[in-house]
């Protein structure tokens, strides 16, 4: 069953109806190239998160942005909201692909913890901007850090890189 999409009428503010069905599953195979290998099964459905971002997840997850959830049109500037997105992007696909029916529902109910944190507006990676406007932030945002002690985590790496070494 495909929902129309487009508005209402001249002046209708609302966004148009999303084909969710289309958006999930693949194209139907057209019968050409039946000698397909049986790994294309396990390609993904988008190449990119970014792909995957327009075509599925900014369609489908909808949020009404207030001061208490905060989401920014820029998204793409913020490094933490990008590592979150390429794993649920990630997750999204495997869950596509797996044959447990409940597959997809685990991976809604992680990606709704996500979210929250994504659109934090006290501590997710928008949190300086607003709804309509990246802000960038004063300073470096990185978590601050010491250096480990050279092998704490079983390897020593040169300034280059290279290992020298094992942990004992």
């Amino acid at each position: 069953m495909t929902a129309p999409t487009g508005s209402a009428g001249p002046g209708d503010k609302r966004p148009p109806i999303v084909d969710v069905e289309n958006l999930i599953l693949p194209p139907e195979d057209s019968g050409e190239g039946s000698g397909e290998d049986l790994d294309d099964e396990a390609d993904p459905l988008y190449e990119t998160m970014a792909a995957w971002f327009h075509g599925w997840f900014h369609q489908v997850v909808e949020r009404q942005t207030s001061s208490g959830l905060i989401w920014c049109p820029q998204w793409w500037r913020h490094n933490e909201a990008i590592a979150i997105l390429d794993a649920l992007w990630m997750a999204w696909e495997g869950a596509r692909l797996d044959e447990q029916p409940d597959a997809m529902l685990l991976w809604w109910e992680r990606a709704i913890g996500l979210l929250h944190h994504l659109t934090s507006p006290d501590h997710g990676p928008f949190a300086g901007c607003t709804s309509r406007r990246h802000q960038i932030q004063d300073g470096d945002l990185a978590l601050p850090h010491d250096p480990e002690p050279p092998g704490w985590f079983g390897i020593v790496l040169d300034t280059t890189g290279t290992v020298k070494g094992e942990r004992p």
